[in-house]
């Protein structure tokens, strides 16, 4: 007997078009009307990690910094091994004065080494001239240790 996918619920419908809202109004460059559709989004899905990272990803860009820390923080306890959330909680919490939390995330063993991307060895990126990172843009990472 074929199997069928299950269908979507009601909730997961609804879920759906909020995210496609605020992705939307994202895009627009319009980050705090977006944050509403995205709360109510993790309202329906409290326990997704990939929600409450994209939570903290849009109180980030709005400038809700402790807000974002706490989805982050949320996101990791769904999904441990959360590699960009770690590093983003990183960012947030040193963007509050947390610089103790922040050095900790980017240490290994904090999320980065024990996830998918150290073990491939994640690298991404090209360089502005002046050798840094591209604004908006997740820094290489070549899985070896960190010094200092």
């Amino acid at each position: 007997m074929p199997t069928h996918p299950a269908k979507p619920s009601a909730i997961h419908m609804q879920a759906r078009a909020l995210q496609a809202q605020a992705e939307s109004l994202r895009a627009q460059g319009r980050s705090v009307e977006a944050l509403e559709p995205t709360r109510r989004v993790a309202l329906l899905l409290p326990d997704d990690a990939r929600v409450m990272f994209n939570l903290g990803l849009n109180c980030f860009e709005a400038g809700r910094v402790p807000d974002s820390v706490s989805a982050f923080r949320r996101a990791l306890t769904l999904q441990p091994r959360f590699a960009e959330a770690a590093w983003r909680l990183g960012l947030g919490l040193g963007a509050v004065g947390d610089m103790e939390g922040s050095i900790r995330m980017s240490k290994p063993g904090c999320g980065w080494r024990a996830c998918s991307w150290a073990r491939a060895g994640w690298t991404t990126l090209r360089r502005t001239s002046s050798g840094r990172a591209p604004r908006g843009v997740t820094p290489g990472w070549a899985g070896s240790r960190r010094r200092g």
